[in-house]
């Protein structure tokens, strides 16, 4: 029963988290990765050569990109806070690392990405090459870093799945009590 309680109050932790930021149109998470988004691409430009920053405009070869909160990707944060606030079974210390390491991860990617899509903005094809950068690979690498993550961290359960299993038995255990009443 003391187990039961713990479940169902970690399951309440856990999803009201997920809810709270969600709540706020994912602000925290541009409030923290803009800033670093901006500066981090900036210095990375900076190795290869001479960049501007202006605010939230990086000026590159005479040519201005800003960086907005779509360039920060915040919805690929909250996925993968998501997907590690559905896993039951581990420790907090082991879900802060995992939430930190992906999150380092997709930082990294995206300075990458962005400071590519920046050097060859006068490519033939640029807005095709962006679309499927911003579509197709990012999509990917969310779900590499995912995967990657519950391999490094040995964690073998799927998202939410317990989460159902417990809740669902809870409800049905419930209704069996009150039919025999």
């Amino acid at each position: 029963m003391k187990n039961d309680k713990t479940t169902l109050g970690s399951i309440i932790v856990r999803y009201s988290l997920v809810i709270i930021l969600g709540l706020f149109n994912l602000e925290i998470f541009y409030f923290i990765f803009r800033p670093l988004t901006i500066h981090g691409s900036y210095y990375l430009l900076g190795l290869f050569t001479n960049p501007l920053l202006i605010g939230d405009t990086i000026i590159f070869l005479g040519q201005s990109f800003e960086i907005i909160n779509a360039c920060v990707i915040g919805a690929a944060y909250y996925l993968l806070f998501i997907l590690f606030m559905g896993i039951q079974k581990i420790n907090l210390k082991k879900r802060i690392y995992l939430i930190l390491g992906s999150f380092a991860t997709l930082y990294v990617f995206n300075i990458l990405r962005i400071v590519f899509l920046i050097a060859i903005f006068r490519a033939p094809h640029f807005e095709a090459i962006h679309w499927i950068f911003w579509n197709v690979i990012s999509t990917a690498f969310v779900v590499v870093i995912f995967i990657g993550m519950i391999r490094i961290f040995n964690v073998s359960e799927i998202p939410f799945i317990k989460d159902f299993q417990f809740l669902y038995k809870s409800t049905k255990c419930t209704k069996k009590k009150k039919s025999k009443d």
